[in-house]
């Protein structure tokens, strides 16, 4: 059997510390967090639960790499390369459109399958309507950050 070389072991070490310290990094975020007001008079539309569900679901399971205001600077990302996708840049990898748009469809699989070559792991265990919800919360980031632009 041959040795690995020398440059393999640190390689392997480092990316796996960025790994842990990644991962460790959004918990600590998430641990962080104060805990909600109890609910007072709750969101009367379907329209509004959904808002407000996937503004939940994005500081759940989002913000501590993407960042608060989907800027992709929470306190993960200086341990993760790639870092992590800023929405309001409205640039994306996996785009089936001609527009270089992201469809909800596009979105939904990366949230669900996670993204390859990225520390963007699969959230495969959420229902369709809890993706759905991050999906909105997404485009509302793109939107807001981009108010003079009709790109979506």
């Amino acid at each position: 059997m041959s040795r690995p070389s020398n440059r393999v072991l640190p390689a392997v070490l480092i990316v796996a510390f960025v790994a842990v310290a990644g991962i460790g990094g959004y918990f600590l975020f998430s641990m962080g967090k104060k805990p909600s007001p109890p609910p007072g008079p709750g969101p009367e539309s379907a329209g509004d639960q959904a808002v407000a569900r996937g503004q939940e679901l994005y500081t759940g399971y989002c913000a501590g790499c993407h960042g608060e205001k989907g800027d992709g600077n929470g306190p993960a990302a200086r341990f993760l390369f790639p870092r992590p996708r800023n929405f309001g840049e409205a640039k994306f990898r996996l785009v089936s459109t001609s527009a270089a748009v992201p469809s909800d469809e596009d979105l939904q699989r990366v949230i669900r399958n996670g993204m390859p070559g990225s520390a963007m792991f699969a959230f495969g265990h959420l229902g369709d309507a809890d993706i759905q919800a991050l999906v909105g919360q997404v485009r509302r980031w793109i939107r807001r950050s981009w108010p003079t632009r009709s790109i979506v």
